[in-house]
């Protein structure tokens, strides 16, 4: 019996750190999406051109990154977050967002140049916010 206890005190103890852990991965680093046309600005800037899909691609995962860590892991969208990214990026249909969150997922994991232009980009965009104090960071 004291086994058993002493395994649930241990596991209750795991259970609150992950728990812990959790919130702070998932703790959004903007929450006013109101600034979602400015960072969109400032990611064309920062881009310049490409390759259409692949760019909304990167913005997606960046704003996503930004807002709601906890969907590139499978969490749900905050709601209007969705239309947010669609109308400050121009999409005509909103669900491209919620159907290419896998695929800016697997890209980024996947792929080193766009893994590495989206942390260039990610960098310059918390830069500006920073700059800005919009955010701190």
């Amino acid at each position: 019996m004291i086994a058993e206890i002493l395994e649930l005190r241990d596991v209750l103890g795991q259970k609150s750190r992950l728990a812990e852990r959790e919130r702070g991965l998932c703790a959004p680093v903007l929450r006013d999406q109101g600034l979602i046309p400015r960072i969109y600005g400032w990611f064309c800037e920062l881009r310049g051109g490409g390759e259409e899909v692949y760019c909304r691609r990167q913005f997606i995962l960046i704003v996503l990154f930004l807002y709601a860590p906890a969907v590139l892991a499978g969490g749900r969208m905050p709601r209007g977050l969705r239309r947010s990214i669609a109308a400050a990026a121009g999409f005509t249909d909103v669900t491209f967002v919620s159907h290419n969150v896998d695929t800016v997922f697997f890209y980024y994991r996947h792929y080193e140049g766009f893994r590495k232009e989206v942390d260039g980009l990610y960098a310059a965009i918390c830069a500006r916010l920073g700059a800005g104090s919009l955010v701190r960071l």
